[in-house]
Order: C-alpha cells, then sequence, then structure tokens
C-alpha cells in the first residue's frame, strides 16, 4: 500500500478573529484585539494576502515574548496545513511541536492549523517566504501586506 501524502496547502487560513485573542497576551491583549479586526486574509494557490483596514501605519505594536524577535506591529495568522495532525508538519524545515497545537487551542483554531505570528509592519515592505511540508514533499508558501483600499 502506498502511503497517502498530505496536500499541504494554506487554503482555509485567515486571521485570527479578534474575539479569540488569548487571555495570556496579557497587557498586549487590547492592542492585538484592534490589530486582529483591521486584518482580512485572501489567498490564492500558494500566496496569501493579509489586508489591513486603515493600513499598517494604524496598527499596533509592541515586544514579542521571544526578546530577539523584537518589537513589531504583530498580526496572528490561523495557517491551515491541509493535514489533521501539525506535530507531523515541518514550518521552514523544523517539525511543528506541543506548543505550537496548544497555541492554535488557546486561539479556537482547528485541528491542523497553527499560529503564525508576523510582523506586518516588515512584512509589507518584505514579503515572507516560508515552507510547509513532511514526508516526501515540501511547498513554498509567500505571504504579502497591503493597505486595504
Amino acid at each position: 500500500m502506498t502511503p497517502v501524502t498530505p496536500d499541504y496547502s494554506i487554503d482555509g487560513s485567515k486571521a485570527g478573529a479578534a474575539s479569540a485573542v488569548p487571555a495570556g497576551l496579557g497587557d498586549d491583549r487590547t492592542a492585538c484585539q484592534e490589530n486582529q479586526g483591521k486584518a482580512s486574509v485572501s489567498v490564492s494557490g500558494n500566496e496569501l494576502t493579509v489586508s489591513v483596514a486603515g493600513g499598517v501605519d494604524s496598527l499596533n505594536s509592541w515586544a514579542s515574548s521571544v526578546p530577539a524577535q523584537g518589537t513589531g506591529a504583530w498580526i496572528a495568522l490561523d495557517i491551515a496545513t491541509g493535514t489533521n495532525d501539525i506535530t507531523k508538519v515541518k514550518y521552514n524545515g523544523s517539525l511543528l511541536e506541543a506548543a505550537d497545537v496548544a497555541e492554535a487551542n488557546e486561539w479556537g483554531f482547528a485541528n491542523g492549523h497553527f499560529v503564525l505570528w508576523i510582523k506586518a509592519n516588515v512584512v509589507k515592505s518584505t514579503p515572507k517566504t516560508f515552507t510547509l511540508g513532511g514526508e516526501g514533499e515540501t511547498k513554498t508558501f509567500t505571504i504579502k501586506v497591503v493597505d486595504a483600499a
């Protein structure tokens, strides 16, 4: 029997809902809710476009909980992987972990989805490219951020 390879895709990806922002963000929760409320996502093939109502300059900025990532206008994206168990999915060559499952659960995301934080102020000028893969297949995806018309 030939093993079935998941169809790694980002169909169904979207911005995390403002109402789903976990309380664990503490003081940054309100800023995050405001950013999430301004973001909408469209997917075309392997490209995800985040449109920001009011423009990227209207977003709130705060420091990441990972000091090396610095401060940015963060938006959390709900990335659909095309498979139910994200711990079997590699993001940029590294397997997603139980902590990624827990974070997705905090946001209320469906099985097979994970949270991808982007600095909208950076991705607006430099699109973000990432890979999803697993056994025998890797696909490359691009995220762009634009000011909503």
